[in-house]
């Protein structure tokens, strides 16, 4: 072989094992990479469920998960066959994190209403724009909207009316001096057209759910740790704001009516000490009376009335461990219309497990359930109990 052809031979050697390696590399980055995102993806297993409604055939439920490529939590909607089988989960795939908090049945669709991280700006500062999605019977998208003024806002909680939907919840507006900002109730219509908008309280301020009764909507919330209960006619134009001191963070957290009284829930801060309660009131908004339940560390979340008319509530106790950290259990309790309390029970878990929702059925109570398994895995599930408040299973 003469000293050119071994040159040849030589260069192409060389680009051989130039290529080899360029290959070798780019194999190993992306396995390499594969195994950052899978272990992203099991390093943290999350499947949270904040609300549920029923429908003919089962349920629905909608809060959020992670079981996506970039391992970002998304808000979804699953739908349940009356055999508790789950045969349809819609993802909201668009922004970054996202949660559904409430949602609805409209005829044969469904509304959920929550928040999003809608750009890289929103996921670095942690804030959230409001959103509303309405989906029909096979998950498909009939329209979504959402709302944001300039800062961080979101949805809490959804009512059906004739001609559209009220929502409610906040609009944290920091940067201007424009009135635009606090506990905010928006009408929308069956489009998803918004009609009008209203806001309530300060800059912080938070409405938690609302109810519609006898011709006027009725939202609840917290304002700087006062509870906020305000009245509304069905054009949106505030009849009144009363208020409650002597809160939680959280304030009122959910309001119910019979032909009687509103009912609200929440956290009553007692020598500094949290105690869960319900508190009576008009349909003008003047207080009537209130319970309180006996133990530290706790709050009702939601309520609903059983068939006999009864309240059934649900809540949350912090149990402080050994470690100084605060363990918390699902409550769940029995009061009639006139506030004795019937019954009151802890859930018995070794697992820190929250009460989220409530559907009534005739012989048994459904609570919708996040199970934590460990820090880092969290499961919904739902949880039975009989009307006499014993655990059925789930």
């Amino acid at each position: 072989m003469d000293i050119n052809k071994r040159k040849i031979f030589k260069f192409i050697l060389l680009i051989i094992l130039v290529i080899f390696c360029i290959c070798s590399f780019i194999f190993l980055y992306k396995h390499n990479k594969k195994n950052v995102v899978m272990e992203r993806k099991i390093e943290s297993i999350l499947d949270f469920g904040n609300a549920i409604v029923s429908n003919n055939n089962g349920y629905v439920i909608v809060g959020s998960n992670n079981k996506n490529n970039s391992s970002f939590e998304k808000a979804k909607i699953s739908y349940y066959d009356s055999n508790n089988q789950k045969y349809l989960e819609k993802v909201y795939n668009k922004g970054y994190n996202s949660t559904f908090f409430d949602v609805i049945g409209d005829e044969d669709s469904y509304v959920a209403v929550g928040s999003f991280e809608s750009n890289k700006r929103e996921q670095k500062n942690s804030s959230r724009t409001a959103l509303i999605v309405k989906y029909d019977k096979s998950g498909n998208v009939v329209f979504e909207n959402d709302f944001q003024v300039i800062s961080n806002s979101g949805y809490n909680s959804i009512i059906s009316m004739v001609d559209g939907y009220v929502v409610c919840g906040y609009s944290i507006n920091t940067e201007t001096d424009e009135a635009n900002s606090g506990a905010v109730l928006i009408k929308y219509d069956k489009s998803g057209e918004e009609i009008w908008r209203r806001y309530t309280g300060n800059d912080y301020a938070v409405y938690n759910n609302l109810i519609y009764h006898d011709g006027f909507i009725y939202a609840v919330g917290v304002d700087n740790n006062i509870g906020i209960l305000s009245i509304f006619d069905v054009d949106g134009n505030l009849i009144r704001d009363t208020y409650y001191h002597n809160m939680d963070d959280d304030g009122f957290s959910s309001i119910i009516a019979d032909d009687n009284y509103l009912y609200v829930s929440g956290g009553k801060i007692v020598d500094n000490n949290k105690y869960a309660f319900i508190a009576t009131y008009d349909f003008n908004g003047n207080f009537i009376d209130e319970v309180v339940y006996n133990k530290e560390n706790t709050r009702y979340t939601n309520m609903n009335f059983d068939n006999n008319g009864n309240i059934i509530v649900i809540g949350s106790l912090n149990t402080l461990e050994e470690d100084n950290t605060y363990n918390e259990n699902g409550i769940i309790g029995k009061y009639n219309t006139e506030l004795k309390e019937l019954s009151v029970i802890k859930y018995n878990s070794d697992k820190q497990v929250t009460f989220n929702d409530i559907l009534i059925n005739n012989n048994k109570y459904s609570v919708l359930s996040n199970v934590y398994n460990d820090l880092k895995n969290v499961n919904n599930r739902l949880l039975y109990f009989s009307t006499s408040l014993k655990t059925l299973g789930g």
